[in-house]
């Protein structure tokens, strides 16, 4: 009688867990690529909410140019997005609450006006900006592929890595109309 033995060589075994590490690797690169681009829309649509009803209540108080951050919101410097809300009644109409995104809490976005000097595109200038803190780098380059010019260093996009923040240009003056 002949007695066999069924089972798997070490190379089988070898070629199955290296296919499933890459598999697995492979799936990972795109799940991350895909939150990137997840929060990078819910970013841009949130930032585009913002400018909008951030006009619209400009207009309607006969604003002929952003005021700085500390006019608006006495006493503040760099008020939150929602500390505007809660404290204009009138801005409340436009904005009901300062945007929520995966792993961004309403405090991370700012308005900025306090005439202070950003490098920008080689030069420098004064300007509004709403300041995002905690922006990845990578979705980032989503939202200025999506929004301005592919170069986060310039234009009405930019990111500072060293603190990770994004600013969103409103204006590169303290004009209403950019």
């Amino acid at each position: 009688m002949k007695k066999t033995t069924s089972g798997f060589t070490i190379v089988e075994l070898i070629v199955v867990v290296t296919t499933i590490a890459v598999l697995a690797a492979i799936t990972v690169v795109a799940y991350n690529g895909f939150q990137d681009r997840s929060r990078a829309a819910a970013v841009e649509s949130g930032l585009k909410a913002i400018e909008k009803n951030l006009k619209l209540y400009a207009s309607e108080q006969e604003w002929g140019s952003w005021p700085l951050d500390n006019a608006i919101d006495p006493g503040k410097s760099n008020p939150t997005i929602q500390n505007l809300i809660d404290d204009l009644p009138a801005f409340k109409q436009y904005l009901k609450a300062a945007p929520t995104t995966s792993g961004l809490p309403t405090s991370a976005w700012t308005y900025d006006y306090d005439n202070d000097v950003k490098p920008s595109c080689g030069s420098v200038y004064n300007g509004t900006n709403i300041v995002i803190t905690g922006v990845s780098q990578g979705t980032t380059n989503y939202i200025d592929a999506a929004m301005d010019d592919g170069d986060n260093n310039c234009g009405r996009i930019r990111y500072d890595a060293s603190v990770s923040k994004l600013f969103y240009s409103l204006s590169y003056t303290n004009d209403l109309s950019l």
